[in-house]
């Protein structure tokens, strides 16, 4: 069994996306400011108010979808911590 990180944030402990190989599939998790109910989704953790964690399996390429990949960037935001400033008018 092998873990493979896909990105780390920077000065934070908590990690946006992780993924975790298998023969057939890939499991992994975003971590999202948001729950965001799906049916693509797993399972979905609550650590804080804006750190949900959205666990998901990957069997084809196909699921790597405009759905998936704004997921990806959205989990990136979190890690980079942008939820936490404050928004410009």
């Amino acid at each position: 069994m092998r873990q493979v990180a896909a990105w780390q944030s920077t000065g934070d402990t908590l990690h946006d996306c992780g993924t975790l190989a298998r023969k057939h599939w890939l499991d992994g998790h975003v971590v999202l400011a948001r729950r965001l109910p799906h049916p693509r989704f797993r399972g979905i953790e609550t650590f804080s108010p804006r750190n949900h964690v959205h666990y998901f399996r990957l069997t084809s390429t196909d699921d790597i979808d405009d759905d998936f990949r704004a997921w990806l960037r959205e989990a990136y935001a979190v890690g980079c911590q942008e939820h936490l400033r404050p928004r410009r008018p």
